[in-house]
């Protein structure tokens, strides 16, 4: 925490990005305290929440700005569609949807059935992995 603090004393930094639990040490970060040190010193804060998938994870509730979620791993669950989202407040997901827009990125129609397909079982292949 200290390398954060000073990194956000010494720097002008906008947004602080980081995966909670870290891939492949799964390492858990504390998304409530950290969220607090950016906010006092004007950093937004983006949450990768792959590898807790939002079942576990809330981590808007815990002071981020954004979360991104690859849907390719667990909220898919079956690898066979390459997508993820990206969640967070109107006023900042408007600014996201301006780059998208300019950018492409949107899921075919047969890919975003897949996506439902496979969060239909999410919870079940969370509750597998816990036990």
């Amino acid at each position: 925490m200290d390398s954060l603090k000073k990194a956000l004393d010494e720097n002008n930094v906008s947004l602080f990005f980081t995966e909670t639990p870290t891939n492949p040490f799964l390492r858990c970060i504390d998304i409530k305290l950290v969220s607090e040190l950016c906010h006092q010193n004007g950093a937004l804060v983006c949450i990768d929440g792959t590898f807790a998938t939002p079942v576990n994870q809330k981590a808007l509730t815990l002071g981020a700005d954004i979360v991104v979620n690859s849907g390719t791993k667990f909220i898919v669950g079956h690898n066979d569609v390459i997508s993820g989202c990206v969640s967070g407040p109107e006023e900042l997901i408007v600014q996201v949807r301006k780059f998208h827009h300019l950018n492409g990125g949107v899921l075919d129609p047969h890919a975003a059935y897949m996506v439902l397909r496979g969060m239909k079982m999410l919870h079940l292949r969370v509750q597998y992995r816990i036990v």
